[in-house]
């Protein structure tokens, strides 16, 4: 569950602040910027449904 809980919280949530940065100012960023941040909107997708795929599976398991 820890792993999935990095990912969300440190992975994901870290690059959702550059995406939304970009992306809500759009006409201020161009060229690389929005290449950076489309790239970081492709982790912080993969990141989140991973992170809470782990946190699933670890709380799953029980004690």
């Amino acid at each position: 569950m820890l792993w999935g809980y990095f990912l969300k919280m440190v992975i994901a949530d870290r690059a959702g602040i550059t995406v939304d940065t970009v992306y809500e100012n759009s006409q201020f960023h161009m060229g690389m910027y929005v290449i950076v941040a489309t790239m970081f909107f492709a982790i912080q997708i993969y990141c989140d449904f991973s992170g809470y795929s782990t946190i699933v599976r670890g709380a799953g398991t029980g004690i």
